[in-house]
């Protein structure tokens, strides 16, 4: 049996088969469940902690067992229980799917290409035929200005909810997704 202080947390047991014929254990019965699997794996800590000097009090035990073939490795780790509060991040904003129709193809085309040349397609877009019109779908925090912009110019923003979204997924023809202002744009665009 080999014992090994990681960090202060942490105790590496490695026990060959031997080890494990003597403690009368079985890899896969290895459990807290069984009471002598728990006697043994707990007698293994305290002698660990001593030889390392880790401290047990008020701490919570985590042990994981690993199999190799000439025996297991047990690594166990100490963690407080002393309460701390988990850190909360939160988004100022959630992105927002803005849907922007043009009533033809030009229009359409037209306003993407300018998009495109306008260094634009950074923006997630998805772009949908469906009942000989066309869709734009801009998924964004908020969309600037010049963006706005150019899509007024050409088509107008639809009113746009998830069940909307969803008829048009289901019932449209789709484009281009994901990044459709650069899968359209690079064919009816300049070359930069």
């Amino acid at each position: 049996m080999i014992i090994e202080q990681l960090d202060r947390h942490k105790v590496l047991i490695s026990l060959c088969n031997r080890d494990m014929d003597d403690f009368a254990l079985n890899f896969d019965d290895m459990s807290f469940a069984d009471p002598h699997a728990k006697k043994i794996l707990l007698r293994l800590l305290t002698l660990a902690c001593r030889k390392a000097g880790i401290e047990t009090k008020n701490k919570r035990l985590v042990v994981e067992a690993l199999p190799h073939d000439l025996g297991c490795l047990i690594l166990m780790t100490l963690e407080s229980t002393a309460k701390t509060s988990p850190k909360v991040y939160r988004l100022k904003q959630a992105a927002t799917d803005y849907c922007f129709a043009f009533e033809n193809s030009e229009d359409f085309f037209e306003s993407v290409k300018m998009l495109y040349e306008s260094g634009s397609d950074y923006i997630e877009t998805s772009a949908i035929a469906m009942d000989g019109k066309f869709y734009l779908i801009l998924t964004a925090f908020k969309l600037p200005k010049n963006i706005v912009a150019i899509l007024r110019e050409f088509g107008s923003q639809t009113g746009f909810n998830s069940m909307f979204k969803a008829k048009l997924f289901e019932a449209g023809t789709l484009l281009a997704g994901k990044n459709a202002i650069t899968q359209i744009g690079k064919a009816f665009a300049k070359k930069k």
